[in-house]
């Protein structure tokens, strides 16, 4: 819009430049048609068809040497400032042309790369929401074993540390998401990031909890498969 608006002024301006130019030439012609045809004569002819500079001509005569010479000479003139501004018109408006179309090609550009953007983050949201939920599936079955020592295990800290890992993995991609996906969704996936973290640095309370966080990670996933379906 900006640059239509800039080749429209430029337009703008070089027609009024041109009607200026015109409108000047047309008051210094007629002004010197008077003086040299009315007025720099002595007296008037005595022959009609008599051209001399010793005596004032008049009559039809006058008229074919000022005004019909003078109309002649400012419509050549004016055809051709009028055809000096339709070139540049058309010169304008090709520009023009060539800016809607460059706007369109970058506009298409764009909504090609958030689709793009949009299938990315949604994968790796899946991706990473199945890794989570293998992680938080061992960690039930360790909270399930009976053993009062569970979490002293080395295998539970490797996979608490796996999935702080997932956690700031998604986070990233929300922010990469943002303008691509529903925000709607981008919230209810943060808001899931943060009963997730919760629960990993508070693992005595996963067993009460794993029902409720696999039901939200499957409703998540599912959500994000049926956002995929309609990019």
């Amino acid at each position: 819009m900006t640059t239509c608006s800039t080749l429209s002024g430029l337009l703008f301006y070089k027609g009024h430049r041109l009607l200026a130019v015109c409108l000047i030439v047309f008051g210094v012609v007629t002004v010197f048609g008077h003086m040299t045809v009315q007025y720099a004569f002595a007296h008037t002819c005595e022959n009609i068809f008599e051209v001399s500079t010793d005596c004032d001509i008049s009559g039809w005569v006058s008229l074919i040497l000022g005004d019909v010479i003078l109309g002649i000479g400012l419509s050549v003139l004016f055809l051709a400032l009028t055809h000096i501004l339709q070139k540049e018109q058309a010169k304008i408006m090709g520009m023009v042309e060539t800016s809607i179309d460059d706007s369109k090609n970058i506009l298409a550009e764009q909504s090609r790369m958030s689709r793009q953007i949009k299938i990315y983050a949604t994968q790796a949201f899946k991706n990473d929401l199945g890794a989570l939920l293998l992680c938080f599936g061992m960690l039930h079955k360790f909270s399930e074993s009976g053993s009062d020592d569970w979490v002293m295990n080395s295998d539970v800290d490797k996979l608490l540390g796996k999935s702080r890992k997932i956690f700031g993995r998604m986070r990233n991609t929300i922010h990469l998401a943002v303008g691509t996906i529903d925000p709607v969704r981008l919230d209810e996936i943060a808001k899931f990031l943060t009963e997730s973290e919760d629960l990993v640095d508070d693992i005595n309370r996963i067993s009460a909890k794993y029902d409720e966080i696999k039901k939200k990670m499957m409703y998540l996933a599912d959500r994000l498969s049926k956002d995929t379906d309609v990019v």
